[in-house]
């Protein structure tokens, strides 16, 4: 379900149940065990943020973080309600970690001192999304990609759908990235690949 390269010469991978790490460099595959409630729980989103941390989000078991070092896991909470234990995604930069869940998105920020998730819909007075992925771009615009709300683009604190000059057919889109020219690329179910070049 999930596929995570890190700059160490290795991936991290997860068939059926399970975590695993492979590396290119030592030839070795290695079980990373996962403090779940249930064997059975699917891990679905894995991350690596600035500081090297990982972050693995599962089906229904909620979210966890490890040390790389020591892979030492400890679960994290989100908040309270059954919804946010289900992981999309998982994204960071140097200030904040964002982590979309059928119950919207959160978002830790660095700078505190204690490991807080704030709902990201809350701030803007917003009903809660089904996001499946979250970006920040090079600019500092924030993009969610939705289930039903198609893509959502957040900058100078204001939210709005996106394209705002014209009507998108699509509402529904699966994942979004930034290429190295800075052009953004979605996914649209049931109807390919959209980019978006500047403005």
């Amino acid at each position: 379900h999930a596929l995570l390269c890190d700059q160490r010469g290795g991936i991290y991978f997860t068939p059926d149940q399970g975590l695993y790490y492979y590396s290119f460099i030592t030839e070795k595959i290695r079980s990373i065990p996962i403090p779940a409630h249930s064997p059975d729980i699917d891990i679905t989103a894995l991350h690596l943020d600035p500081k090297g941390q990982l972050w693995v989000g599962t089906s229904g078991g909620g979210l966890f973080h490890a040390d790389t070092t020591d892979f030492r896991y400890s679960p994290v909470v989100i908040d309270t309600s059954l919804e946010s234990s289900a992981i999309l995604s998982i994204q960071s930069d140097a200030d904040r970690l964002w982590v979309s869940s059928l119950n919207g998105v959160w978002y830790h920020d660095f700078r505190e001192s204690v490991l807080h998730f704030h709902s990201l819909e809350n701030d803007y007075h917003q009903r809660k999304y089904y996001v499946y992925q979250v970006l920040r771009d090079a600019n500092g615009i924030l993009w969610l990609a939705t289930d039903g709300q198609g893509i959502l683009r957040i900058e100078h604190q204001q939210i709005s759908p996106f394209p705002a000059n014209h009507k998108l057919d699509h509402k529904s889109f699966y994942s979004l990235v930034e290429d190295a020219r800075q052009h953004l690329w979605f996914n649209a179910y049931l109807d390919g690949l959209y980019t978006v070049q500047g403005d």
